[in-house]
């Protein structure tokens, strides 16, 4: 099922965010938004959400659709463990013996089965985003938001993260909605990317991504190109 946004208006005192904006993203399968700082990506990502409202327009009513949210902090709550963060979204969904089951399970995908009784202070800032994610596709969730979740990263932590997350979403092949200023994670993520004006934000272009990497090369030119041309 694709989630459809149409005519959507958004604006913020005199910014102009969003003007009869319309976007379809298909279900099943990971989109990215792609765009420079501050041209609404995390707007439209709280519209999906329901947590902003827009100011006019037609948005799919999602009201039957569970939604996971990854940051771009980890947001793990102090004082409790690894599992207790995870037990967290999921008590009031399942009983204590396929609780203990899903936790488990996905700490052992995020490659956390050893820290399950640690707490957030003791994990270093890439394990604590593992966790993020870990509890983001525990939850029983259709749609899975994400913000910038591998920002702050450095590259060889980043791209293990990545590997992470795909472990944890051809498990069950949700709809992902990626976003990022960053080139090399749209391609090394997406399967679907939306290249995002500044604002009043416009869809400048949309791209398949290919698998094969010569042609994922050319892409990236073309899309740093458009970006540095914005």
């Amino acid at each position: 099922m694709n989630l459809e946004l149409k005519n959507i208006n958004k604006a913020y005192g005199g910014l102009e965010i969003f003007n009869s904006f319309s976007v379809s993203l298909k279900g099943g399968s990971i989109n990215c938004i792609l765009g420079p700082s501050g041209c609404g990506k995390t707007t439209l990502l709280n519209i999906i959400s329901g947590s902003v409202s827009p100011d006019s327009g037609i948005r799919d009513d999602f009201s039957d659709l569970r939604l996971s949210y990854v940051f771009q902090e980890p947001r793990l709550l102090p004082w409790k463990t690894v599992k207790e963060n995870i037990a967290f979204v999921l008590r009031e969904r399942m009983g204590n013996e396929e609780l203990q089951q899903r936790i488990d399970e996905y700490i052992s995908l995020v490659q956390l089965g050893k820290f399950g009784d640690y707490y957030p202070s003791a994990l270093s800032g890439g394990m604590k985003q593992r966790v993020s994610l870990a509890r983001a596709f525990s939850y029983d969730s259709d749609i899975i938001l994400m913000d910038e979740p591998f920002k702050a990263l450095d590259y060889k932590l980043k791209y293990n993260l990545i590997e992470q997350f795909f472990k944890l979403w051809e498990k069950d092949k949700r709809t992902v909605i990626f976003v990022t200023h960053d080139v090399d994670e749209a391609l090394q993520i997406s399967h679907q990317l939306f290249l995002f004006s500044n604002p009043p934000v416009r869809i400048t272009d949309q791209f398949l991504i290919p698998e094969d990497q010569n042609k994922k090369d050319k892409l990236r030119s073309v899309l740093l190109e458009k970006l540095n041309g914005e």
